[in-house]
C-alpha cells in the first residue's frame, strides 16, 4: 500500500492559484489549459517534468505528491501542485461527450462545494502516476479509488486518425490517444486557491 505524502488534513493549506510543482529548490507550473499535443511532444513533457510513464517514459520518478483529504473524504487535496481532486470519480465509463456533460452537472450540483471543476490536462493527470502499483494494481496513490483506472483529459491528439483525446491508464501506468466515442472515466480536478489572492 502506497502511502506518500497523505494525511487527513481538515483544511486547504496555502497555495497559488496555478498549478505548482516542487522540484527541489526549483517550482514548475502544471498547465492547466487544454491543448492539442503529437505524441513527440507528449515524450518530451513527460522527460521535462519527471512523470513516470511505463511506455513512453520509464526512467521517470514521477511526481512527489502531498495529499491530504478532506472530512467529507470526496475530495484529494495535493498541496504539492496546487490542484484538488475528485476522489472518485464518474461510476461508468463515458464518451468525451458524456465527460463533458458530467462536469456540467458536478458545476451544477456545487460538488464538495465548489463550482469550477473541469477534466484535467494530460500535465496534470500524469502529476498522479506512480512508478509502482498500489494494492489494487493501479500506478496511483491508493488514496483514489479503485474504479477510475482510465481518465479523460481536457488535451488532444490531431493524427492520422483525426482528432482524438489523451487518456491515462492507471492500470497499465501510461497515457495514450483515444476515439471521442470510446467510453472512459472521468475524475474531475479544481486549483486551490489562497484567500488573499485576486486574478491579475
Amino acid at each position: 500500500m502506497e502511502s506518500e505524502g497523505f494525511d487527513r488534513h481538515p483544511e486547504e493549506k496555502k497555495a497559488k492559484s496555478k498549478s505548482i510543482m516542487n522540484t527541489g529548490n526549483r517550482q514548475q507550473k502544471l498547465r492547466s489549459k487544454p491543448v492539442t499535443l503529437t505524441r513527440k511532444e507528449i515524450k518530451t513533457m513527460l522527460a521535462e517534468k519527471g512523470f513516470y510513464d511505463s511506455k513512453l517514459y520509464p526512467r521517470g520518478r514521477g511526481f512527489k505528491n502531498d495529499f491530504g483529504e478532506q472530512k467529507d473524504d470526496k475530495v484529494v487535496m495535493d498541496h504539492a501542485s496546487g490542484l484538488m481532486w475528485q476522489r472518485s470519480g464518474s461510476d461508468e465509463g463515458t464518451d468525451y461527450k458524456g465527460a463533458k456533460e458530467y462536469v456540467h452537472q458536478l458545476n451544477q450540483k456545487s460538488f464538495a462545494g465548489h463550482s469550477d471543476w473541469r477534466l484535467p490536462t494530460l500535465e496534470e493527470a500524469m502529476s498522479l502516476m506512480k512508478q509502482t502499483k498500489n494494492r489494487d494494481g493501479l500506478y496511483i496513490n491508493s488514496v483514489f479509488d479503485e474504479e477510475q483506472a482510465w481518465i479523460m483529459t481536457s488535451d488532444l491528439h490531431k493524427g492520422l486518425f483525426g482528432t482524438r483525446a489523451w487518456v491515462v491508464d492507471f492500470s497499465s501506468g501510461s497515457c495514450c490517444c483515444i476515439s471521442f466515442s470510446s467510453a472512459h472515466c472521468v475524475r474531475t480536478v479544481r486549483a486551490l486557491i489562497c484567500k488573499n489572492w485576486a486574478p491579475g
